[in-house]
């Protein structure tokens, strides 16, 4: 729902070709859609700075969005309890290991979910009681927002600034679906707004789960949601891909 929302901004109000106003509009894989879209002999870039101009907008508008939902609690921890520092290493440890194990497989964020999966089994088995201290998650935090960040080097601001309309129209379609589907899972299946909300979110996996730290949302739940969006993508797109292909040849528009 949120892809053709945002494909339909594209194709209908700014005049895109079907394909670049799909490969635009589908959420997250940005590496793959950009490869597709130069094997289509589509307009690569543009489609580059529509995916990453999302991510920025999400990361900037969700926390609000959460916020004002939750009427400002959004982000209020209670008292935390700490792991020794031995402890820590060790959650650090499982981490590394069962983060490269990932990485050799081939899972998209292999590192960054397999850390995820490593802290989790120990604080679920109770090994691991508590979290880590505030300056060290901080210090995390600063590392995660600068590797997302990095994404953004040589970004083309003057094709954001030509198509700043269309990215704002797509952007704020897709994300009216996600909180709609939030909201309703939400209210009908017991789920936090905020963790459903970045979980539906249609931004990049890495973005999406640094958000759910920040804003104290399970991140194991964001994760999983967009690891399986990743997977449907990858299943699917190329079977789409092929299907507007043919038809695009045979002026079919």
């Amino acid at each position: 729902a949120m892809t053709l929302a945002s494909a339909a901004i594209w194709r209908y109000l700014m005049g895109w070709a079907p394909s670049m106003a799909l490969l635009a509009s589908v959420p997250g894989s940005m590496g793959y859609i950009v490869s597709i879209s130069m094997s289509m002999g589509a307009d690569a870039a543009k489609v580059a700075v529509v995916q990453m101009s999302r991510v920025v907008f999400l990361v900037t508008l969700l926390p609000f969005v959460i916020v004002w939902e939750q009427g400002g609690g959004a982000l209020s921890l209670a008292a935390p309890v700490l792991d020794s520092p031995l402890m820590v290493a060790a959650v650090m440890a499982a981490g590394i290991g069962v983060g490269a194990l990932f990485t050799k497989l081939g899972v998209p964020g292999g590192m960054i979910l397999g850390a995820i999966v490593a802290s989790a089994g120990l604080h679920i088995g109770e090994i691991a009681t508590g979290r880590s201290p505030d300056w060290l998650m901080n210090g995390g935090q600063i590392l995660l927002g600068s590797w997302v960040g990095s994404r953004f080097v040589d970004f083309n601001w003057s094709l954001f600034f030509r198509i700043i309309v269309g990215t704002v129209l797509a952007v704020g379609a897709a994300l009216l679906v996600s909180v709609a589907f939030a909201w309703a899972a939400s209210q009908w299946l017991g789920v936090p707004f905020g963790a459903a909300l970045i979980g539906y979110a249609p931004g990049g996996q890495e973005a999406m789960v640094a958000l759910a730290l920040v804003l104290n949302v399970d991140p194991i739940f964001v994760a999983t949601h967009h690891l399986g969006r990743y997977f449907l993508i990858n299943m699917s797109l190329p079977f789409i891909v092929a299907w507007m292909r043919r038809t695009e040849a045979k002026g079919g528009g």
